[in-house]
């Protein structure tokens, strides 16, 4: 305020309470959501989560396809699991290149990586994290 003394405010943690959430941890989230890696070509990420690999980036009017797994060379084949389908699932704990980075129509991040694309931030929620 104008006389150069702090405001009467307080913070939230009164309700915040109610669902279990504090002050401290909304500053720690907001700490971890600044320190979000920007996946750029040429760097290494290492997959938290399995992840199908798809041929394409899916679009507002279509689903990318997904890799067969019979189409993998010998080496992928190991890093990955056969869904039905003939469908190949990248395991977590992979660590793949990215040869190109993009963002989709829906805000996703996708990751082209040797064998395909793989959608490595979806609603905000990273499925890789940089090596």
């Amino acid at each position: 305020n104008l006389a150069g003394l702090s405001s009467n405010h307080g913070d939230p943690d009164h309700v915040w309470r109610r669902f279990g959430l504090t002050m401290d941890g909304f500053r720690k989230d907001v700490e971890k959501a600044m320190k979000k890696t920007e996946l750029k070509a040429g760097m290494k990420v290492k997959l938290t989560q399995d992840i199908a690999i798809r041929d394409s980036i899916s679009t507002k009017f279509q689903q990318a396809g997904y890799v067969k797994y019979t189409q993998l060379s010998a080496s992928a084949k190991k890093k990955c699991r056969r869904l039905s389908g003939n469908k190949a699932k990248l395991k977590k704990g992979n660590v793949v290149k990215v040869k190109k980075a993009t963002t989709a129509w829906n805000g996703s991040i996708w990751i082209q990586i040797k064998s395909g694309w793989l959608p490595a931030v979806v609603k905000g929620k990273y499925r890789v994290k940089a090596v």
